[in-house]
């Protein structure tokens, strides 16, 4: 399932590719940068506000080991929207859908992966 991304043209991001069987979100940049990322930890790493823990802990950053763990359940994403042109907004199967995934983030976490598989 691949959802567009024109909108996010000035982010540098040109896909977004939901490979339900393979449990990942492949996202991929202009600049050649794609990554698999791991559905369940992305919908660990989900930044709303609930998930997070409460409004003070908004400001601390995911730590992207989360990508690297093993997956405790299957996840399902039912659908992708753009928020505005910083964000990504994700429906999971369970309905939920607060959290917006912001572009330079799904990029540090490519960035992460893509650096973790090139020292292997």
């Amino acid at each position: 399932m691949s959802f567009p991304t024109a909108v996010f043209s000035d982010m540098s991001l040109t896909a977004l590719t939901v490979e339900q069987e393979a449990q990942t979100l492949t996202v991929a940049f202009a600049d050649g940068l794609a990554a698999a990322l791991p559905l369940d930890s992305l919908r660990r790493a989900c930044p709303c506000v609930m998930c997070r823990g409460g409004h003070e802990l908004m400001g601390v950053p995911i730590d992207p080991e989360i990508f690297l763990e093993a997956p405790t359940r299957s996840r399902r994403i039912r659908a992708i929207a753009p928020m505005g042109t910083y964000a990504i907004q994700i429906t999971w199967e369970d309905g939920h859908n607060t959290g917006l995934y912001r572009v330079d983030n799904l990029r540090a976490w490519a960035e992460f992966l893509s650096a973790r598989s090139s020292t292997r």
